[in-house]
């Protein structure tokens, strides 16, 4: 569960990673969602706001335990709560 603690900072629940898996994980979201923003764009419902909404993520990570795939994964329910 990604839980918002202030602006521009989320915390993962029930997820135990040491120092270097999480360097993995926040370089793994950023280079994902980075990379979805290119191919696919901002979604229209962001191209005509200066407010940055509150962004709904539905997601389970039961597929993987690597930290990397972990953060594509989170990457992509971001994407997917922005498109809403």
């Amino acid at each position: 569960m990604v839980k918002p603690l202030h602006q521009g900072t989320n915390s993962l629940e029930g997820i135990d990673l040491n120092r270097l898996d999480r360097v993995r994980l926040q370089t793994a979201v950023e280079a994902e969602l980075s990379r979805l923003l290119k191919v696919k764009g901002l979604p229209r419902n962001w191209q005509d706001t200066t407010n940055i909404p509150t962004v709904p993520v539905n997601l389970n990570l039961t597929k993987t335990h690597n930290s990397t795939d972990m953060g594509k994964e989170i990457a992509q329910a971001i994407y997917r709560g922005m498109a809403e």
